[in-house]
């Protein structure tokens, strides 16, 4: 247990070197398998919404014969239990079962960039939210009930993502990477406001209000993050 503790720190130092843009001992390994473990250990998305226990079994998997000096997450985050518990067309399982992908949608429409622009959060958690999730356009009892089900849902995940997460340190000495990212403000645009397609037309039909709405992306994504303007590094 000493050497796995000595071993676990010493990688949580590495990583905190090289993101500090030091030197560290050596280049540090960086896991992120995603929903690859799922398929390398032979099991599917459906049995782990089935049974809960299956993501530790199945994340854990690859670190038995694969090195890395940590792991960018730790178990399944965007998982299509969520998006069909919200009506959401956003995420959903490969004909594979074994794989989880993004749906491009196109939520925002053309004329709405003053809209976003005079309010960002209001417009985005106010009308894209209830666009993007049909289970939270009913009733406020059906709303309250979809919310409930949600909740329950990630209670669980997140006491297996907390056994995760001590069984990576424990028995493997691996650190998982968390924390607030920020965002390519315009990936963010074609991912879930405009679209690819939409955001491509407005690179030449409106560049003005594309731009606008980078930078106000941007402003958003470095507070969620901790960067204030006074900031002169990026936290770690």
């Amino acid at each position: 247990m000493a050497n796995k503790q000595q071993t676990y720190e010493e990688r949580v130092k590495r990583i905190l070197t090289t993101a500090s843009h030091q030197e560290p001992d050596r280049v540090p390994v960086l896991a992120m398998f995603e929903t690859w473990c799922i398929g390398y250990a032979n099991g599917t998305i459906r049995e782990m919404e089935e049974d809960y226990e299956k993501e530790i079994e199945y994340y854990t998997r690859p670190f038995d014969d694969i090195y890395a000096d940590a792991t960018f997450g730790a178990g399944l985050v965007a998982d299509t239990k969520s998006a069909e518990i919200l009506g959401s067309t956003a995420h959903f399982t490969s004909s594979d079962g074994q794989t989880v992908q993004h749906k491009e949608t196109c939520l925002m429409e053309d004329d709405e960039y003053p809209e976003l622009l005079a309010d960002l959060e209001a417009y985005t958690y106010n009308k894209l939210v209830l666009r993007k999730n049909a289970n939270l356009n009913k009733t406020p009892e059906e709303n309250y009930e979809t919310m409930k089900k949600l909740f329950v849902h990630w209670k669980k995940k997140a006491e297996i993502h907390a056994r995760l997460r001590e069984i990576l340190k424990e028995k493997y000495g691996i650190p998982p990477m968390f924390g607030n990212t920020v965002r390519p403000p315009l990936d963010t645009i074609f991912d879930f406001y405009r679209g690819f397609k939409g955001t491509s037309m407005d690179m030449r039909r409106q560049k003005d209000n594309l731009e606008a709405a980078v930078d106000a992306l941007l402003e958003m994504s470095c507070e969620l993050m901790g960067i204030k303007p006074e900031t002169t590094s990026v936290p770690v």
